[in-house]
């Protein structure tokens, strides 16, 4: 043979043997039983037929002839004895031909029986079911002749079966599974049983997309593919029982839609049936966008300066939008039915300029203000509180609301743990998150649980030298736990409105120590998506730091990312070096400090005094010449994040 056709037939015959292909030893006769101390000649012949077509070749003689257990039948050139009983391998070798073939030696006895176990199986389709011949012969001995029985299946749509009993389901149904068997003597016998295939079973879950990468703010929608036993798909997004491993980093809900929080990783999981399929998202940092808003409370329009609002600061770019405070009553008249009028009339005007209006709405007025004006239209006169409706003093009789002094004056401040307050504020919480919560030029809201905008019952509330303090503790039976207890109630409240517009809380020093209350509002408000903040950042937060206000700084540092974070001043700001600022201007401190401060810390909005905005950029404002080319650039780098 040229050595180039001998090389072409060395490796297709590598090629054949390692697949099990057409190169091959045959051995025969193909005997499947041999009574036991008998002997039996076998012959190995090479097939050749995909190369020459020639046929094959007798290797009986030169083939190295090996049994897989001596002690049942040797073999010695291809003569092969029986010993004892059991099943053997007899294989001959042949340089690169390999043949094999299985004997199972059997006791010189008639065969009484054979039983086929196991008995009436179910099996998933798309499994395989491994069936086992037992023989007992005359004398009540038993042999495995799963080997050498004959085994055949009545319905192959359903299951077939190959001659060592092992049965491949391919459709739901039934199928009856018999075993023939002939031992010594050729005495013969069968049995059967039936085989159920049964709807194919789950074995795995893909989860999709595989390992993506998703900015923090960003939702990710998952789907779950379930991967049964016939080689079948099923889409079961809306089945499983999905959980994120790090609910820091990314929450997900039942229908496989990612919630991302902050940077870092998770490990999405979807079960079912205890099969569970699994992806990592990744959490990528998020740019540092931060919300700069002008703060409006009402009466503002009677600041000299107001007018200059529209001109300087409707169309500056460094503005996101403006806070307004709207009180309770300026929409809710008793009826039902809710007057809007107040709260939109604010709004427009920053909607046409293209910003963004964000609405705080006081449960209690922030001022002494015995007049009810426009802004609480459906107030009480005299109450010094003209944010609670009229109707809601009246169903609280006067049993359930005092006079305490704060200081924003002498004031009517209600029992807010009595159901006329909580009943008739929820269901205005409720109306203004229907009316607001889709209105895509609303930024935020935020509800006041306490007095004005806070989450503090009124100052003084535990002074029992006050009649206002007797009130709270001694009649209504007011403590840190109980009050707690109440904004609880209420956050959780609000967070089952799942308003699309994000909803805010404010967090007030209160307990002892003072940042009691706070630590204890924000892990209640993060699980209900409600971000919350400081309404009082001041001087003392830098000079003090960690000690902030509200211990803003550490909460800022343990939910960022999470949730929006904001900060207000504690009053209008007192620029360093000015003369005629107020006691709680100078507390305030100056924005140049308390900005790029907060910032920092991971402030995420910022709710600006009007005033401030104006020492910026407003010509006409005191200051201005002064301190506005220093507030400007401060106000600007807030807003990158600087």
């Amino acid at each position: 043979m040229p050595a180039r056709c001998l090389a072409v037939f060395l490796l297709l015959a590598t090629l054949s043997f390692a697949a099990s292909g057409p190169l091959r030893t045959q051995i025969s006769p193909a005997i499947r039983t041999m009574v036991s101390n008998t002997t039996q000649q076998l012959s190995a012949k090479g097939d050749f037929l995909s190369i020459t077509g020639a046929g094959g070749k007798d290797l009986t003689s030169i083939a190295t002839w090996r049994s897989s257990n001596p002690g049942i039948a040797t073999v010695n050139a291809g003569l092969v004895t029986s010993v004892a009983s059991g099943t053997v391998a007899i294989y001959a070798d042949a340089g690169p031909f390999h043949g094999s073939t299985t004997i199972t030696v059997v006791p010189n006895l008639p065969v009484s029986s054979v039983a086929v176990t196991p008995a009436n199986p179910s099996v998933p389709n798309g499994l395989t079911q491994q069936f086992t011949a037992t023989a007992t012969y005359s004398d009540n001995s038993t042999q495995d002749v799963t080997a050498a029985a004959t085994w055949t299946s009545n319905t192959p749509s359903v299951a077939t079966i190959n001659s060592l009993g092992l049965a491949r389901t391919h459709a739901q149904g039934p199928t009856t599974i018999s075993a023939s068997f002939t031992g010594a003597g050729n005495s013969s016998t069968s049995s059967s049983t039936t085989l159920t295939v049964v709807a194919p079973l789950l074995v795995s879950i893909l989860v999709q997309p595989s390992n993506p990468n998703v900015v923090a703010g960003a939702g990710q929608s998952f789907t779950a593919t379930g991967i049964y036993t016939d080689s079948s798909t099923q889409d079961i997004t809306n089945t499983v029982a999905w959980s994120s491993s790090n609910t820091g980093i990314a929450t997900i809900d039942s229908s496989g839609h990612a919630a991302t929080l902050v940077q870092g990783e998770t490990t999405i999981s979807a079960m079912l049936n205890a099969v569970t399929g699994s992806t990592l998202l990744t959490v990528l940092p998020r740019p540092k966008v931060i919300s700069m808003n002008v703060l409006l409370f009402p009466g503002a329009s009677g600041d000299p300066h107001y007018g200059d609002i529209a001109s300087v600061l409707y169309n500056n770019s460094t503005v996101t939008g403006a806070t307004i405070a709207v009180e309770w009553s300026s929409a809710d008249n008793g009826t039902g039915t809710y007057d809007w009028t107040y709260a939109d009339t604010q709004i427009q005007p920053w909607v046409n300029a293209g910003k963004k209006a964000n609405l705080v709405f006081w449960a209690n007025a922030d001022s002494s203000s015995s007049i009810c004006n426009s802004a609480g239209q459906f107030g009480q006169n005299g109450t010094g509180n003209c944010a609670i409706p009229a109707y809601v003093w009246t169903a609280l009789s006067s049993a359930n609301y005092t006079q305490c002094t704060s200081q924003y004056g002498t004031q009517q401040i209600p029992n807010y743990f009595a159901s006329a307050f909580q009943n008739n504020y929820r269901n205005f919480i409720s109306a203004a998150v229907q009316r607001y919560g889709s209105n895509s030029h609303v930024g935020y809201i935020r509800f006041g649980l306490g007095h004005g905008g806070e989450t503090l019952p009124v100052a003084g509330w535990n002074n029992t030298s006050t009649a206002c303090g007797q009130a709270f503790v001694s009649t209504w039976g007011y403590t840190v736990s109980n009050w707690e207890n109440y904004l609880q109630t209420m956050l959780n409240y609000e967070g089952s409105l799942n308003s699309p517009r994000q909803l805010m809380v404010g967090i007030t020093p209160m307990g002892v120590p003072n940042t009691q209350v706070p630590d204890f509002i924000a892990p209640v408000a993060v699980p209900n998506h409600i971000g919350f903040g400081s309404q009082g950042l001041e001087h003392s937060d830098v000079t003090n730091y960690p000690n902030c206000t509200a211990d803003w700084c550490n909460l800022f540092n343990q939910y960022t990312g999470q949730i929006p974070l904001e900060l207000q001043t504690l009053g209008q700001s007192c620029p360093t070096g000015s003369s005629g600022c107020t006691t709680q201007q100078q507390q305030t401190g100056d924005l140049t400090e308390l900005l790029p401060f907060a910032v920092s810390h991971h402030t995420t909005i910022f709710e600006i005094y009007f005033q401030d905005w104006l020492v910026a950029y407003d010509p006409n404002y005191p200051g201005n010449a002064q301190y506005g080319a220093g507030y400007q650039q401060a106000l600007q780098n807030a807003v990158t994040g600087k």
